[in-house]
């Protein structure tokens, strides 16, 4: 039988709670990298690179926020780049939807020849990762 203990009035097993400590220190793990980049997005150049590391500037009053006011500037389209991308990624999304819809439905419903190795040059083609070199 495993062991519980009262939290809040209610009975929890220490197995739990020694899981959901796992857990948050695999989220810790997995949202540094994106405290560490807005961190560094705060101080200058020579700070953000300076061995060892330093999570925060020194004060509030020491952040630099001249990235920022630079990207936010009409010199550069901030929120057209955004804009497209997010039109490029939905119309890609729908496409690659509606395609596993299709071939999902054919693979199902209709039987015809060479059916498995098509299946199986498309389960191929998953595994190989899209990014260019």
């Amino acid at each position: 039988m495993s062991k519980k203990i009262h939290i809040f009035g209610k009975k929890i097993k220490v197995s739990h709670i020694i899981l959901f400590v796992i857990m948050l220190m695999i989220a810790f793990l997995m949202i540094a990298p994106f405290l560490w980049v807005f961190s560094a997005s705060l101080r200058p150049y020579n700070e953000a690179i300076a061995l060892p590391p330093k999570w925060l500037p020194p004060s509030f009053k020491d952040w630099n926020l001249k990235y920022f006011q630079k990207l936010f500037s009409p010199s550069i389209p901030f929120f057209t780049f955004m804009k497209n991308s997010l039109k490029m990624s939905t119309i890609i999304t729908i496409g690659m939807v509606f395609h596993g819809v299709i071939a999902g439905y054919a693979y199902a419903k209709f039987n015809f020849k060479g059916k498995n190795l098509m299946f199986a040059l498309m389960m191929v083609a998953t595994w190989i990762p899209a990014t260019p070199h």
